[in-house]
């Protein structure tokens, strides 16, 4: 493998390449707040003097199945899908762009890691996304894991200049199926031999200056954008795994890779000196293992480069292979007058915890009832609140959702939407919602807009069939916004049905 910059590039494997951006990066301080829910745990000492936030198990537990991204429970993921395919190759570049589930899911897969070390949240950016999104074409393009990209022949100037700006600040992998899977199987775990002596993209993922990041995904290329400056780093000491962790993110590499042990590591905002001493002690049989530079029982590295936050040690003990829920740790770091004791519970999630379903079994199809040809080949949109998928080829992918009551609106270039109370329950929707939409002027829902349209909306307004539901929305031709149905209606389907005035 090719190394491009020892202190910028580590590699994971021939089989799933990960790459840190380690380039250092300061960080204006800003206040963030964060509530400590009811309940937490506040004796153990890695919230002392921090600004972590503790959270219980349950806590956890509930976290995870509001932000699921599981495919299935043994770390299994859907691949990406997307609203526009990148395109790069053939002289020809697109970069394309994730759908809104991809990027809720990998959302929610570094979100869930942040909550569970302490942290808080982090919110998707356009800008962001951009400029991870081309990186990934870029690489893409190129075939090669790059922070610092050739430019491809026949790449437009303005294209590269983003790809190469977005690789310069992302974490960036090769080899992955999803930002997802990237984010769990391989920037938090970082345990082979190439990343473990900095743990580089965990420590971006983890860093409490992040608020904003953006993701990019282009054939076997991944990026997320890590290098946002939103809130201060300034008082925080973060642990991985942290004092209550599910053994399903710390086991990752022995469960679905089997190429390297789980390493653990320690980040603060200052440099940890060479003489900093760490032991780790099993609480069930008070084995001990010791680390420094002189000894150490195990992998043993200290490292104050900057990503995120510039002290890191970092350890892996001899003969564990990988952990078991219930199994208690007790972590003690030293460093001169700096000292922290803390303790790791680890335990495992409920069998359905964050599981989201396979992307392909997901999928719900939307009707365009009509018959005319004009509308057959229009593609339709689904909201759900803020969030809005595309219907291709008139099915659409349920996104990311926690469980529970949405507005869902279908809606189509020349047809009425449709809007209703969709209920999602373990990542379906389970409330039998109407996935057919008629066209504008469509009264009696017959999927032909003709005479008879007009005679439905004559009863309506003389109140002798009143119109009422979705039939009333599709009699609205005018689609004005107060959304009645009166006289211009019928005047506005005479000129459509006349062809003076088309509906679409």
């Amino acid at each position: 493998m090719k190394f491009i910059n020892k202190r910028a590039v580590s590699l994971l494997s021939a089989c799933a390449i990960a790459v840190g951006c380690f380039a250092a990066a300061g960080f204006a301080p800003k206040a963030q707040s964060y509530v400590i829910t009811a309940g937490a745990e506040t004796t153990n000492g890695l919230y002392a003097d921090n600004k972590l936030v503790p959270r219980t198990q349950q806590e956890i537990i509930d976290y995870f199945n509001a932000h699921p991204f599981y495919t299935t429970r043994t770390g299994n993921y859907g691949s990406d899908t997307f609203v526009t395919q990148p395109v790069y190759s053939g002289g020809n570049f697109v970069p394309g762009e994730l759908s809104d589930a991809s990027k809720q899911a990998g959302l929610n897969s570094l979100n869930v890691i942040r909550y569970v070390a302490g942290l808080g949240e982090v919110g998707l950016d356009d800008g962001y996304g951009e400029l991870a999104q081309c990186g990934a074409l870029t690489n893409a393009a190129n075939n090669v894991l790059s922070h610092f990209p050739d430019q491809p022949a026949g790449m437009p100037d303005d294209l590269y200049n983003k790809g190469k700006s977005g690789t310069s600040s992302s974490n960036i992998a090769s080899g992955f199926n999803s930002i997802a899977s990237s984010m769990v199987w391989g920037w938090i775990e970082d345990a082979d031999d190439y990343n473990i002596p900095m743990v580089g993209h965990r420590r971006w993922v983890l860093n409490p200056g992040m608020g904003k990041t953006g993701f990019g995904h282009a054939g076997n290329y991944t990026a997320m954008y890590s290098f946002d400056r939103t809130y201060s780093t300034t008082g925080y000491t973060v642990a991985w795994p942290s004092a209550n962790t599910p053994v399903e993110l710390f086991n990752t590499s022995t469960l679905y890779y089997n190429r390297s042990y789980p390493v653990w590591s320690v980040s603060k905002n200052s440099e940890f000196s060479d003489n900093t001493v760490v032991t780790l002690t099993r609480k069930s049989d008070n084995k001990v293992w010791t680390f420094s530079k002189s000894a150490k029982d195990g992998d043993f590295y200290i490292n104050n480069d900057w990503y995120g936050q510039p002290g890191c040690v970092i350890f892996r003990p001899n003969g564990i292979t990988d952990y078991e829920g219930g199994e208690v740790f007790t972590v003690s770091v030293k460093d001169g007058t700096y000292s922290l004791t803390y303790d790791v519970n680890f335990f495992s999630l409920p069998e359905t915890t964050g599981v989201i379903g396979a992307v392909h079994s997901r999928s719900y199809d939307v009707e365009l009832d009509t018959t005319d040809s004009v509308l057959s080949g229009k593609t339709a949109t689904v909201s759900f609140g803020n969030v809005s998928v595309t219907a291709e080829n008139g099915s659409f992918d349920l996104p990311a959702l926690a469980d529970g009551a949405y507005q869902m609106t279908i809606s189509a270039e020349g047809f009425a939407p449709r809007t209703q109370t969709i209920t999602v329950t373990n990542g379906a929707i389970t409330s039998s919602p109407e996935l057919s939409i008629n066209p504008l002027g469509d009264a009696d829902l017959n999927g032909i807009v003709n005479t008879s349209d007009i005679t439905v909306i004559k009863k309506h307004l003389k109140k002798t069939a009143p119109l009422e539901g979705y039939g009333l929305v599709c009699a609205n031709a005018t689609c004005d916004t107060a959304g009645s149905v009166n006289t211009e209606d019928i005047t506005r389907i005479k000129q459509h049905l006349k062809k003076t005035k088309p509906l679409w």
